[in-house]
């Protein structure tokens, strides 16, 4: 899959498929909703794990069964991997980086001094 700076606008609005840039393939709509759905949710709540109660009302199924998949978003310096990658299928990881970080003295810890 090829990504490139401000690709994932279209995801973000909601917006792909509804022009001229169609679905690549079947996990495009997926990946879309999802976004918004977390992206609505911390606009909402400051917390990008939309409740089940409001993807339940919304007719969302597709971002629920997507969630519960992978489980929920944790919070950065929080249990779990801090890192959530909005892809076809959601995976939260840990820091990308983190080695190259600490190879220059910036360990990652640094952010929650």
């Amino acid at each position: 899959m090829l990504r490139c700076h401000s690709g994932e606008l279209y995801y973000t609005a909601g917006t792909l498929g509804q022009d001229a840039k169609a679905f690549r393939d079947a996990g495009d709509l997926l990946l879309s909703q999802t976004t918004v759905d977390a992206w609505g949710s911390f606009a909402r709540t400051f917390d990008p794990n939309p409740s089940h109660a409001c993807l339940a009302v919304r007719g969302c199924a597709t971002t629920a069964n997507a969630l519960n998949k992978a489980g929920p978003w944790n919070a950065v310096g929080g249990h779990g991997s801090p890192l959530r990658l909005l892809d076809a299928e959601l995976k939260s990881v840990d820091w990308l980086e983190q080695q190259q970080c600490e190879l220059l003295g910036y360990p990652i810890t640094t952010l929650f001094e």
